[in-house]
């Protein structure tokens, strides 16, 4: 049986992916204090494939991430179930004159054949990462010895955590 504050959890997250997803940066934005856009570029250095590859982004958002890879110069592909964030992800892209690479799909079926992709990247998923189905399908599309890179949770750092460790909570 799952408690009801983790289905009162998933209720929001279902809102925030879909209804609510024209929200979604200026929430993100909010909850990480502003360093949202810093912890998803932090698996950047980890993806470890030449320029030029194709690395496939699973739950791609509102495309930040794609816009980051794009810009070093990745082949990047983005994957998301939700319609509300694909609409938002394509509107952006074009908006900063970059082609839209986005499919709509379940990270449990992912519409790729073996072996595609050097490097898997995903920030900040939800409970799909862990899925037995998910961690299948991410091996069958990854290239032999190729690297799934996610970052998972962020931590306050710069101005918070040293206001913190002096006894502030705010910026004044």
């Amino acid at each position: 049986m799952i408690p009801p504050y983790w289905r009162l959890v998933k209720f929001g997250f279902r809102l925030l992916y879909n209804e609510m997803a024209f929200s979604y940066d200026l929430i993100s934005w909010g909850v990480s204090l502003g360093e949202w856009r810093s912890w998803q570029r932090a698996a950047l250095k980890h993806l470890n494939v030449a320029p030029g590859a194709s690395v496939l982004e699973l739950a791609h958002g509102t495309a930040n991430l794609q816009i980051d890879l794009r810009t070093v110069g990745l082949n990047s592909i983005g994957c998301d179930l939700s319609p509300s964030m694909g609409r938002i992800a394509r509107a952006k892209l074009v908006r900063q004159r970059i082609a839209p690479r986005l499919v709509r799909a379940r990270a449990q079926a992912l519409p790729f054949a073996a072996g595609s992709f050097p490097a898997i990247v995903s920030t900040f998923p939800t409970e799909f990462i862990v899925d037995p189905a998910t961690v299948a399908e991410v091996y069958r599309v990854l290239r032999p010895g190729g690297r799934l890179v996610f970052v998972p949770a962020g931590r306050l750092t710069a101005y918070w955590s040293a206001s913190r460790r002096r006894g502030f909570t705010s910026p004044t």
